[in-house]
């Protein structure tokens, strides 16, 4: 994550908000004044603030459990915003206004997977500078910076992308050297956790992990792990339980719904995992490993793994699943386990052996479901047939195709790979090839808001020669042409031929592989494949 700044006068104003420390007079009071947040979205409004003494360990946003894991030590001790993850979904004019009292530099911080940066941010400086907030892998926020006079209004709009990545921040520095009032946040003097959900309940501090909610939590996703080691999908496990609730869950216990759709199973292997380590609580080390099992069983004799497991015969869900990344985060979860990753230490011997083989199968599989058109390989569909490893029909709307979204977690997960074989090499070139010459240019995907419409909006395409390259989720498997499904079963060539409900309520297009071929391909082609830049012209 570099950082953009603009420069005011005599300072700088960085959107994540950090300030850096620079000679000058002392500046003892916050310089930002008049915050004011315009979401429609009143609970992400909310959870915007005003902070100051920026640090390591500080949590980022109002509204998520992430915590800063490294900041650039310039930054260290500024005045900041902290705001809401929610508000990325924001899509109107302007999002936030606040006013800074002295000459500043403004930064805000922008995920690095942002790639259509909005019209509002043209003019703002890269600083070459980085935030990182906690993940798996870390996220990566660079900064940028921009000039603002003492008693002026700084107006910052959307952020430009709601999908796959987290909203920006904002950092000020004045004129001076910034003298908190305040002792820094990381003194462990006093320890403040975020409130918990469950969605963030793996990335809580190690400290919270040693609490009696933290083993309450544990104790509740136990419940929920059916006999085979698994679990269901898109449960509040951080709730409270009531007595007849917990009964419930006991006799639930021998129901066959375990799935790896919506990470179900890899985040509460990671979360017992993590719980087990650092309180040494046995049974939440007994819990992973089950789920661990799990997973090693229900993976097909070719590599691929279903969605759900034990199979539901005749359901879509039987086929190797690469939508939504499912197949792809069992490996990932293995991979940590393999690469020792701490809160996985009590895995055994036996069990890393499967684990190793285990993932030898995933990467076969991958290379074997690889699309090839004239022997040349293209990418993935989002799920395959078990055993004729050919593309497959999921839901109505989920035709045989191309995929230009799944397949960039594919080739994301064959890029780590250490000393890869000359066929990954091929998979991951054949792979980037292919997304560079489907790019789709001169279209931008808007969301428009409309009250006279269901929920008050719409997705629709408008033409923009300066928009960043977009790809369709669908691709045909002939003409390489993105096509689009709606209920109906039936392929339409443009996105508005598509009924309302599915417009708004499904990700028909992407930016993701622009990320893939402009900010990760160059690092890993320099090392891997030097001699083989398949982007050069």
């Amino acid at each position: 994550m570099r950082l953009f700044y603009k420069l005011a006068a005599a300072g700088l104003v960085c959107c994540l908000m950090l300030a850096c420390a620079t000679s000058g007079p002392q500046i003892t009071e916050v310089i930002i004044s008049d915050l004011k947040v315009l979401d429609t979205n009143v609970k992400a409004a909310a959870a915007w603030s005003i902070q100051e003494n920026l640090q390591v360990k500080d949590k980022i946003f109002g509204d998520r459990v992430y915590l800063i894991e490294d900041v650039p030590r310039v930054f260290v001790g500024l005045d900041w915003v902290r705001s809401a993850c929610d508000s990325k979904n924001f899509a109107g004019d302007t999002l936030v206004l606040f006013k800074v009292l002295t000459d500043a530099s403004v930064m805000v911080a922008y995920d690095d997977r942002v790639i259509q940066k909005p019209a509002w941010f043209s003019g703002w400086t890269d600083t070459k500078e980085d935030l990182i907030i906690t993940g798996s892998p870390p996220l990566v926020m660079s900064v940028f910076s921009k000039q603002f006079p003492a008693g002026s209004t700084v107006s910052l709009g959307p952020n430009g992308q709601s999908g796959g990545c987290v909203q920006y921040v904002v950092i000020v520095k004045g004129p001076g050297v910034r003298v908190p009032r305040t002792t820094s946040t990381s003194t462990p003097a006093k320890v403040e956790f975020p409130p918990l959900t469950w969605k963030g309940a793996t990335t809580m501090p190690d400290e919270w992990f040693k609490t009696a909610e933290a083993a309450r939590v544990g104790d509740n996703v136990l419940l929920y792990q059916r006999n085979t080691g698994g679990f269901p999908k898109n449960l509040d496990m951080a709730t409270v339980l009531s007595p007849a609730e917990v009964e419930m869950l006991k006799r639930d216990k021998i129901l066959v719904d375990s799935t790896i759709d919506n990470m179900a199973t890899i985040y509460e292997i990671t979360y017992l995992a993590k719980l087990g380590t650092i309180s040494g609580v046995e049974r939440f080390k007994a819990g992973a490993l089950a789920g661990i099992d799990f997973l090693l069983v229900a993976q097909y004799p070719k590599g691929g793994w279903p969605q759900v497991y034990p199979l539901a015969k005749g359901d879509y869900s039987v086929c190797i699943t690469y939508n939504d990344n499912a197949m792809i985060n069992v490996m990932n979860l293995f991979t940590q386990v393999m690469k020792n990753s701490p809160e996985f230490a009590f895995v055994d011997s036996d069990r890393r052996a499967r684990i190793k083989t285990s993932l030898d199968k995933g990467l076969q599989c991958i290379l074997a479901t690889q699309v090839r058109n004239n022997g040349i390989p293209t990418v993935w569909c989002a799920q395959h047939d078990p055993v004729t490893l050919q593309p497959a029909t999921a839901r109505t709307y989920e035709l045989p195709s191309l995929s230009g979204s799944e397949s960039v977690g594919i080739v994301q997960y064959l890029m780590q790979i250490e000393n890869p074989a000359p066929e990954v090499i091929a998979s991951i070139q054949g792979a980037v090839a292919w997304f560079d010459k489907v790019r789709i240019t001169g279209i931008r995907l808007v969301e428009k808001r409309d009250p006279a419409l269901p929920q008050g909006r719409d997705m629709v395409v408008e033409k923009d020669p300066a928009a960043p390259p977009i790809w369709g989720r669908f691709h045909d498997l002939n003409t390489y042409k993105a096509f689009f499904v709606g209920r109906d079963g039936v392929k339409k060539p443009t996105l508005a031929e598509i009924e309302h409900e599915r417009r708004i309520g499904y990700s028909y297009y992407t930016y993701a592989p622009g990320y893939l071929i402009e900010k990760l391909y160059p690092a890993w082609q320099a090392r891997h494949a030097p001699g083989k830049n398949v982007l050069a012209k």
